[in-house]
């Protein structure tokens, strides 16, 4: 925990209270990690939903390398992953609202979809 501080703010963060601590003698932010970084996915699909695109990009930071990984361990080649990671998270923007409606987690659920776009690239290729 960060000892010295100049000042405490309380902020709204994707609809959650992130608790930031700035601190006086280096650059780094403590944040109160008091939700599970599932519910934070959850929370971030939502609002994707919802037509967020900070929250987008705040998932694809989340996700994006584990999506692309999962395409390229599938095709074995580059090019066709990167082509399948475009599809894959076009894909997630424009269906968000029927992935909350799924009871998996979010994490699960983007990366089956990862997994279904991966192959039908591999088979249209």
């Amino acid at each position: 925990m960060v000892r010295d501080y100049k000042a405490s703010v309380l902020y709204p963060l994707i609809g959650l209270t992130v608790f930031v601590i700035f601190s006086h003698r280096s650059d780094s932010v403590a944040v109160d990690s008091s939700i599970t970084r599932m519910e934070t996915l959850r929370v971030m699909l939502a609002e994707t939903a919802r037509g967020n695109v900070f929250a987008f990009s705040c998932l694809y930071d989340e996700l994006g390398t584990e999506t692309y990984t999962l395409g390229l361990r599938i095709l074995g080649n580059r090019g066709q992953a990167d082509r399948a990671a475009m599809e894959i998270w076009l894909w997630v923007w424009q269906n968000a609202a029927s992935l909350t409606r799924v009871r998996d987690p979010a994490r699960e659920a983007i990366l089956t979809v990862a997994f279904n776009v991966s192959m039908w690239c591999g088979r249209n290729e």
